[in-house]
């Protein structure tokens, strides 16, 4: 996910690599001439000192205690292993199929019959492309079982989370820190396959007429459960009047058809060829649309292979996975760490962007960059909760409540809580879109809901936290480094927030006694951190508060951060107790808290900062992330972009 929504594209800064204006600089030092971290690319480091979940600690009275156990690296990634699973399954299934048939269908009996005949022998007679018909129709129909369970599994965001949360697997068998990534490309590969081979199961049986120039019958049949088709009694050779000569007559070189194959060649047609692509390309520009479309699409497609009398397998394999994914996207994703109406502060960052801090009723994560979910309370049925990147205030960090352009135009922020100290857990900066919607899908979401959520009362029903792609990444980024890698966030927009969380976690108990050191048991390299926005106000905000988070973290740690903030617009000043004067004071505050800091007017060269040694993270829109990788992938630097930001 985006550090914004995933509803609309965020506008995030289009920043590629331009020339550089620097205003100010306290360390002129260049990054390339100081030590460096190692990351988890190290294959030498066999074992690392963290903190797992049965450490213990006393933080009473501000002492805390903390043993750091050894861990050994994971044995082999996630993505590694599914693969080797889907393929395994995959393959085992089909041969079954040609070889072994240990579980065919004809052992089940459904109404008037069998649900099924298998051939236990050979292939149907008649020429190759009968046999290719015959051999593509069990392959397509095995795959299609077991490439739609594992569809359905990649998104089961409750076993992701599982599988994160310091899990005893994801700490010392499984390596989970890209499982959303990972997840998105099974189910991408897994689910184009799906299409593909479906379509040619429901389309093969005319090979023939293509090629051998077999004719085509379709004669209807007789009803059965649950709801199909049973196949006629079969002709003799003779060409009878209503007669079905079977799926493949070679004496009469005749395809048997029913009405249901018809009817599936349309639908899957309609479905597979048409809808899902279009689903596919509204996930980045009409999101609320395309996820509904998603779902219909799943939803007709696990109801047509159940349904079918001959498809005993799917009833039994199938079945239960489609209802445990419904528990999870409906009933987990909306009622998990669910909040209905928390205490909001709302805090408007001119007409695009906005704060949103809350009091969570939980307690904060482990993890960084978590995920939060919200939508508004009156929203309609259809409108699906948005998620977003968020931060944790893991360290009490009295976050500015309000902008110079605000106190100019005395006006009080529109919320229920006019405290200038209000006391949050949980926040993030979110973008607010103002496009109509295209296609509306209910009277209340007229525009983008993030306009809703700036516009109206804060009544929110927020779920979380849950860990997000960052989270593991990141964090075992940071945790098994040994100055050799050059940790480098780098984010535009609202993308702030996961630099955000990621200095509050790095001043958070556990870090702070976890962080890298050298061989010589010095604190090692600085992390990079460079943000951009072209927005007024919330670049104000944001160096206010990155001076906040940065002047509570202890010494040893702020002074490993290289800032740089680079301010693409045209800058308005409100005289000296205005934007100027806040602008100023947050450069003091950080140059007394940072490494270095930079200020810039204009877009920053990627081309210079980024080097082979870095390894750098990445959220923005999709063209600002293209422009990084584009940049690591020249000097070969290590890359890891966040979702969203189309």
């Amino acid at each position: 996910m985006s550090s914004d929504i995933i509803d609309e594209p965020d506008s995030f800064e289009h920043e590629p690599s331009l020339t550089i204006k620097e205003q100010e600089t306290k360390s002129m030092s260049s990054m390339d001439d100081t030590p460096i971290l190692l990351t988890g690319d190290n294959k030498n480091e066999d074992t690392i000192n963290t903190i797992d979940n049965h450490d213990s600690f006393d933080s009473g009275a501000g002492n805390v205690v903390m043993h750091k156990t050894p861990r050994r690296r994971p044995l082999v990634k996630y993505e590694f292993v599914m693969w080797i699973i889907i393929l395994t399954i995959t393959s085992l299934a089909c041969i079954d199929r040609f070889v072994w048939n240990v579980w065919p269908r004809q052992t089940y009996t459904i109404g008037a019959g069998s649900a099924g005949s298998d051939r236990l022998e050979g292939y149907k007679p008649g020429p190759w492309s009968v046999k290719l018909y015959d051999a593509l129709a069990r392959v397509s129909g095995r795959y299609a079982i077991i490439a739609y369970n594992f569809l359905l599994i990649t998104r089961l965001k409750s076993l992701e989370f599982a599988l994160m949360k310091n899990s005893f697997v994801s700490r010392y068998l499984l390596d989970c820190s890209n499982i959303v990534h990972a997840n998105n490309r099974l189910h991408n590969w897994t689910g184009i396959g799906l299409c593909v081979l479906t379509l040619l199961h429901v389309w093969s049986i005319l090979f023939p007429c293509l090629t051998h120039g077999y004719t085509a019958k379709v004669v209807p049949g007789a009803w059965e459960w649950p709801a199909s088709e049973r196949t006629p009694v079969k002709c003799s050779v003779s060409d009878e009047p209503g007669c079905w000569p079977g799926d493949a007559n070679v004496e009469l070189k005749q395809m048997g058809l029913q009405v249901d194959d018809v009817f599936r060649m349309v639908e899957m047609t309609i479905f597979l060829m048409i809808l899902m692509p279009i689903s596919v390309r509204w996930l980045a520009t009409r999101w609320h649309a395309a996820i509904q479309l998603h779902r219909v699409i799943n939803v007709v497609y696990f109801v047509d292979i159940v349904r079918r009398h001959s498809h005993p397998h799917s009833w039994i394999l199938n079945t239960p996975v489609f209802f445990l994914y419904c528990m999870d996207a409906f009933v987990w994703a909306n009622y998990w760490r669910r909040n209905t109406l928390p205490e909001v502060k709302r805090i408007k960052l001119g007409q695009d962007y906005m704060v949103l801090l809350w009091k969570s009723r939980f307690s904060s994560s482990k993890q960084i960059a978590p995920h939060y979910s919200i939508v508004m309370q009156k929203h309609d049925v259809l409108e699906e909760k948005h998620i977003f990147t968020c931060f944790e205030n893991r360290l009490q960090v009295p976050l500015p409540q309000q902008t110079s352009s605000e106190v100019m135009k005395e006006d009080d922020i529109d919320d229920p809580v006019k405290d200038k100290t209000f006391e949050w857990n949980a926040g993030c900066v979110i973008r607010v879109f103002r496009t109509p919607r295209q296609p509306r899908l209910g009277k209340l979401e007229r525009y983008s809901h993030t306009m809703r959520m700036y516009e109206e009362d804060p009544d929110y029903i927020i779920t979380g936290p849950t860990p997000g792609e960052m989270s593991l990444k990141l964090q075992s980024a940071y945790e098994l480094s040994r100055g050799h890698k050059t940790i480098m966030l780098i984010g535009a927009g609202s993308a702030v927030n996961y630099i955000f969380d990621f200095l509050l976690w790095l001043g958070s108990t556990h870090a702070r006694h976890n962080h890298p050191t050298d061989d010589n048991g010095e604190t090692a390299h600085p992390i990079a951190v460079i943000y951009t926005t072209r927005d007024d106000d919330l670049f104000e905000w944001a160096a206010a508060s990155l001076a906040a988070v940065l002047d509570h973290l202890p010494d040893e740690l702020s002074q490993q951060v290289d800032l740089q903030l680079s301010h693409t617009g045209e800058m308005e000043l409100f005289g000296e107790e205005g934007r100027s004067s806040s602008l100023h004071a947050s450069k003091h505050s950080l140059h007394a808290s940072c490494r270095s800091i930079s200020f810039y007017d204009q877009r920053i060269d990627l081309d210079r900062e980024i080097k082979s040694h870095c390894k750098v993270f990445c959220q923005g829109s999709g063209a600002f992330k293209s422009a990084v990788k584009k940049r690591c992938d020249h000097v070969k630097a290590s890359f890891f972009g966040g979702e969203g930001g189309h």
